[in-house]
């Protein structure tokens, strides 16, 4: 018992300053991409034009009414989108078949596009995963590379930018 635990901490150890690395890699490729968005939009009006910002690849649903006199139809586009309970969250990828389905829905939830700080904020204080059907909250590094570094996701930032970037493995994150 003594033996693991030692290994676990030495393992983190070396684990740590990987994880501060991505964390200061994400966080400066953020950086750099806000800024360019706010030069393309000051060469815009200065030329008398306009700009037009790319469009959002995930919205974040919050479910706002309860279960009585709910067609099925739209029940089933809210256990599709895993919103089961009154206040339940989640991040959505966009495309035309999600913003259909959202339009529908429009009635029982709300939902907005996240910055990446937003998904960062949602995901460090109430941010959950399921494992074995059951509900862990996302606080250990090495409870998310045992789950997800199959998938390539090692740490929580790793988590956050696959969730604000909408990678390959949106799904699984």
């Amino acid at each position: 018992m003594v033996q693991k635990r030692t290994e676990k901490k030495a393992f983190i150890k070396t684990r740590r300053a990987e994880w501060k690395n991505k964390a200061k890699k994400y966080f400066e490729a953020n950086k750099a991409e806000e800024l360019r968005l706010i030069n393309e939009k000051r060469v815009a009006r200065n030329n008398g034009n306009f700009f037009v910002a790319p469009a959002a690849k995930v919205a974040f649903v919050i479910r706002t009414k309860g279960i009585n006199k709910i067609r099925p139809q739209v029940k089933k586009i809210l256990q599709l989108f895993r919103l089961r309970q009154l206040n339940n969250g989640v991040f959505i990828k966009i495309n035309k078949a999600t913003l259909n389905m959202l339009n529908r829905v429009a009635p029982y939830v709300t939902f907005g596009y996240p910055s990446r700080k937003v998904i960062a904020e949602l995901i460090y204080s109430r941010g959950f995963g399921k494992v074995n059907r059951a509900r862990i909250p996302l606080s250990d590094n090495c409870f998310i590379e045992q789950n997800l570094g199959k998938a390539g996701i090692t740490c929580v930032e790793d988590l956050i930018e696959e969730i604000h970037k909408v990678g390959a493995n949106f799904k699984e994150a």
